[in-house]
């Protein structure tokens, strides 16, 4: 009975291997290139993320009245125009363009209605990381590879987290974290993604002499709960619109944001920290 269970977990694993070693190798290309490169791969996910999003609230259909139109749309364009002002370097304008974008969303989108609350809260939600993104890729300017470093230290975080916890999850078993939000979350697979996390910190800060090691592994330890979370919160919108899957984009992890929610809760966070410190977080000591 085991191995049966086992290998349809295996084999999904195995998808989601093979559809993250097709991924990674342009997005890390564009990310080392930076620049407007990299916007235009952040700006290409956020425009993918919006849409996911405005299908997601809807029940997985779309809205396809006039009002429902015009709110994709107007995300749309406030998400792109914030991340086309943080490429230009004006990341505080960036965010008083979401601010605006969501309470615009709230009096004119919604127009009253309770069910198109949701569009302002998606430019909120896609947006800011977004911000967060292709600031932190460009924080410390040309004369340090910093905020390159610090990307690719995310990136690989995020990635490790999600693939041990899947692993430890699926073949560990165990009690479930959250039923009620994510019901194949298990204790079992957050154990794996701390690990998993830990391991990347642990190899940036034996690779980087500006990072202190110890540190680096808490923090990514620390950050693989956040991942977590943004995971749980998407899987809970997608129980509270009946929806399995935010899209079908990416084989073994449905859509753009099944696979990048943790990547936005954590990109967040390292921003903000980043913000309160004045100083990237890998030359913390």
């Amino acid at each position: 009975m085991g191995p049966r269970v086992a290998e349809p977990a295996l084999g999904t694993l195995r998808l989601r291997v093979i559809s993250a070693a097709v991924l990674a190798p342009p997005a890390v290309a564009l990310t080392l290139l930076g620049g407007w490169a990299f916007a235009v791969l952040v700006g290409l996910a956020g425009f993918l993320m919006v849409w996911e999003w405005d299908r997601l609230c809807s029940g997985g259909e779309g809205h396809g009245d006039r009002s429902g139109g015009f709110a994709l749309v107007w995300q749309e364009l406030v998400v792109l125009a914030a991340i086309a002002l943080t490429a230009l370097g004006r990341a505080p304008d960036a965010t008083v363009v979401i601010a605006m974008g969501a309470v615009l969303s709230l009096v004119i989108v919604s127009n009253g209605d309770a069910r198109r609350h949701w569009p302002a809260l998606g430019i909120v939600y896609i947006g800011l990381p977004c911000i967060a993104i292709v600031w932190l890729r460009h924080s410390s300017g040309q004369a340090t590879n910093l905020g390159l470093q610090t990307l690719i230290w995310i990136l690989a975080l995020v990635w490790a987290t999600d693939s041990a916890a899947y692993a430890a999850g699926r073949l560990i078993g165990g009690p479930r974290l959250a039923p009620r939000l994510s019901p194949n979350k298990t204790w079992a697979g957050l154990a794996g993604a701390i690990i998993g996390a830990a391991l990347v910190g642990a190899l940036a800060g034996s690779i980087l002499e500006h990072a202190s090691l110890w540190f680096l592994i808490f923090l990514s330890g620390l950050l693989a709960l956040v991942s977590q979370a943004g995971d749980i919160f998407e899987s809970a919108l997608k129980r509270h619109f009946d929806v399995k899957d935010s899209g079908t984009l990416i084989p073994g992890h449905g859509g753009i944001l099944d696979r990048l929610d943790g990547l936005l809760f954590v990109a967040l966070a390292v921003a903000v920290l980043t913000l309160l410190r004045r100083r990237e977080v890998l030359a913390w000591l």
